[in-house]
């Protein structure tokens, strides 16, 4: 039996992971998902009786019977070259939809974590909405595309808040992809607020940080980690502008 993997070429967390699974004796197929189609095949085959599948590379295959448990960690589309952008759109939609519904399918293995609770987890608004059930304050907080709501919202704050995006902070701008942050919005960013009108835009109020922390919890074990991310002027509205 085998753990599976799901992940990018690029995570390196899946490496120390992995190592760590071997080392206690377990076998290890790691599936990064940016290949499915190029440098690993799959085949399903199923009827009234069959359920039969595998992903396979040059060296190694995967029977999906023979997955016990599932780490679903961090899957990209797949890179084909393609010059037609119509073209590659409709199957990189198939890939990954047969990707999707295959996962869905896979009930009868453990799964770190199951789809549906990421698919709640990712929810930025759920968050909000459910956190104060648990006894947890959350800041004021506006989604919206209405500039006179954040112009609105700006005044009630004194000018202290901050923007956020709802889903990747990621984009690409002639080939370059740059990273959207969390950023204070300053009196000079309302001269472009106007531009907030073509997709709902977060913001909230500013509060300062003593420290952030970040808790895994896996079963009824909590792990928390301090991150001191203001020590660093560089890190101080998002610990992600990493100050190595």
């Amino acid at each position: 039996m085998s753990v599976l993997i799901v992940t990018n070429k690029g995570d390196v967390t899946s490496d120390i992971v992995i190592e760590k699974l071997r080392s206690l004796g377990a076998k290890v197929f790691r599936l990064n998902t940016e290949d499915v189609c190029s440098l690993v095949s799959t085949s399903l085959q199923i009827n009234s009786s069959l359920f039969k599948g595998q992903f396979k590379t040059q060296s190694r295959a995967l029977d999906f019977s023979q997955i016990s448990s599932v780490y679903y960690r961090r899957p990209l589309p797949p890179e084909l070259e393609c010059d037609d952008p119509g073209v590659k759109e409709f199957v990189v939609t198939e890939i990954t939809t047969y990707l999707n519904w295959l996962w869905h399918a896979l009930t009868d293995v453990y799964w770190m974590s199951p789809l549906l609770s990421i698919r709640r987890a990712d929810s930025k608004i759920g968050q909000l909405k459910i956190a104060p059930l648990f006894g947890l304050e959350i800041p004021d907080t506006i989604i919206t595309n209405n500039p006179d709501d954040v112009r609105a919202f700006y005044q009630k704050h004194s000018g202290k808040i901050v923007n956020k995006v709802l889903a990747k902070g990621f984009v690409d701008i002639n080939g370059e992809t740059r990273t959207i942050y969390t950023n204070l919005v300053d009196f000079q960013m309302l001269d472009f607020v106007d531009t907030c009108k073509t997709v709902p835009c977060v913001f909230q109020e500013y509060i300062p940080k003593e420290v952030e922390i970040r808790a895994t919890v896996v079963g009824k074990q909590v792990f928390a980690a301090e991150i001191h991310s203001q020590t660093s002027q560089r890190t101080r509205h998002d610990w992600r502008r990493y100050d190595l």
